[in-house]
């Protein structure tokens, strides 16, 4: 607590980095981290609980439950479902344990954003152009 009093500045700074425990000897200690760390946490941990307890009512099957809650996975190739069921299979219950759940939240986006490219017409063999230097677009006014 005396760092925070003294140098607050630098206290709140280290919220860059993650939560700073603030420690208080009469009294229960308490956590500062930036409010878009806490929300990213929370949905994190809303998705693992929503993924997790489909896989459960499922009997453990993490493909079926996937289906239920996002019918937009039947957009995908058989092959490419089960990859989506193995990784999330993976990140949920790791995420759960270990209470981080930035790469479940990073891997459910990707998913989505695949079946909303399936969903617009781009299917898997279609040919792509890279840009090695991407074009200068003007700003909508």
């Amino acid at each position: 607590m005396t760092d925070l009093l003294r140098r607050p500045r630098d206290v709140v700074a280290q919220t860059e980095r993650g939560s700073v425990i603030i420690t208080r000897r009469d009294a229960t200690d308490l956590v500062l981290m930036r409010a878009e760390d806490l929300d990213r946490d929370a949905e994190g941990l809303a998705l693992a609980f929503r993924i997790g307890y489909a896989a459960l009512r499922n009997n453990g099957d993490m493909l079926a439950a996937l289906r239920q809650l996002y019918p937009w996975t039947r957009l995908f190739s058989s092959a490419a479902q089960q990859k989506f069921a193995e990784q999330m299979d993976t990140l949920v219950w790791s995420s759960a344990q270990l209470g981080r759940f930035h790469q479940l939240t990073q891997a459910m986006m990707s998913w989505q954003g695949t079946a909303e490219a399936l969903a617009d017409g781009l299917r898997p063999d279609d040919p792509l152009d890279w840009f090695d230097d991407p074009p200068a677009v003007p700003r909508p006014e």
